[in-house]
């Protein structure tokens, strides 16, 4: 931890509101993580040449992560410095097949076009999927088209979402719409992937088949209480402004990460859910005020940047999530930290998602049979 950060730390041990003293300590102990653990990550990672099929590639960390995955010229000299009893593999350990799913084909062509320039020697094969989370009618038809193409899917990366939109923003059905973004259509993507990931986890070595979905430090320090969640009687998350929707949103995920990881001794499929780390990105394109000023531009940017890292860290924890061995199938539906390491949930958030028989609140199953009921039209 930098000087910067203990000093800040002893000073939020003096705030008397414990509610606000824990959430500030829990976003300093996520958001202040050495950069020298996100190049440790991407050293002990090791891509190998699988179909990944990742929402959002295009920005910037997704891109980072497309760019590990289709080919790491830096792979075999990081993995060779800290292991060198391993052997330095050939290039096409590197070469994975990435359908990149988004809105804008100008902008995943570009980004598609700048990785393979940077990795002129790889073997993979990267694409572009036509698809909009926003929109619950355009995602069964990126499934088919993806899987004319394609017999299996190593890892699907619920890596789109949106962040802070303005006020009474909406999706093509009608609903909030981070809620669309960040939930209901990462939900119906995955129920119309899980036959193909089934059986790609039938063939392949256990727990190599994953299903990654992007949390937040929002689920720690901007969710409403008690349980990170607050639903209205239809089950839907209630509207309680951009802000805390938001953070609900990233609880959701979380939520989805380990109830569908009930299932993981069935399907093969082992789930987690991870916070990327507080990065510089174009998800903070909607901020404004002091919370710009903290990560997008200006003055404060350049004082404070031990709280926002450059979005490549951010890969490397979606990278970890998706390639690290210690995620074994028993620890299917893990939270886990930047940028690579198994973290925790708020307590609240842990009694969301026990049943009400288990002494819960019974939020999950509430939620999903909502998320069930919103989707089912579109399967």
């Amino acid at each position: 931890m930098s000087p910067i950060a203990r000093s800040m730390v002893q000073f939020t041990q003096r705030i008397r509101n414990q509610d606000v003293r824990d959430k500030t300590l829990k976003l300093i102990e996520q958001a202040t993580q050495s950069p020298e653990l996100a190049h440790f990550t991407k050293a002990i990672l090791k891509p190998h040449a699988t179909v990944r099929f990742a929402t959002d590639a295009q920005n910037a960390a997704g891109k980072a992560q497309t760019a590990h995955l289709y080919y790491d010229d830096n792979w075999n000299h990081a993995s060779h410095t800290l292991y060198p009893e391993r052997e330095e593999k050939k290039d096409d350990d590197h070469n994975a097949t990435v359908y990149i799913a988004g809105r804008s084909e100008p902008k995943a062509q570009k980004a598609i076009l700048n990785i393979k320039k940077l990795y002129p020697r790889s073997a993979g094969h990267l694409e572009f999927i036509d698809l909009d989370l926003a929109d619950l009618s355009s995602i069964k038809p990126a499934i088919e088209a993806f899987t004319t193409k394609q017999q299996r899917l190593d890892v699907l990366v619920n890596n789109a979402g949106v962040m802070f939109p303005p006020e009474g923003s909406t999706s093509a059905q009608g609903h909030e719409l981070q809620v669309a973004t960040n939930c209901l259509g990462p939900y119906l993507l995955y129920q119309l992937l899980l036959p193909i990931l089934t059986t790609t986890a039938a063939s392949s070595p256990t727990g190599s088949v994953r299903v990654a979905w992007a949390g937040s430090i929002a689920v720690h320090v901007a969710s409403p209480g008690p349980h990170g969640i607050q639903l209205d009687s239809s089950g839907c998350p209630s509207d309680k402004g951009v802000m805390p929707n938001y953070g609900q949103t990233k609880v959701a995920n979380a939520i989805m990460a380990r109830e569908f990881a009930k299932t993981t001794p069935q399907t093969g499929i082992v789930h987690a859910a991870f916070n990327p780390g507080n990065l510089r990105s174009e998800l903070q394109r909607h901020w404004q005020g002091l919370g710009r000023s903290f990560t997008v531009s200006g003055y404060i940017d350049v004082k404070v940047n031990f709280l926002c890292y450059p979005p490549i860290n951010g890969a490397y924890t979606e990278l970890w999530s998706a390639l690290a061995p210690e995620l074994t199938p028993d620890k299917s539906g893990a939270y886990v930290f930047p940028w690579g390491r198994f973290g925790s949930l708020p307590a609240g958030v842990e009694e969301s998602l026990r049943g009400k028989a288990e002494g819960g609140s019974g939020i999950a199953e509430t939620f999903l049979a909502w998320c069930r009921q919103q989707t089912e039209a579109f399967f």
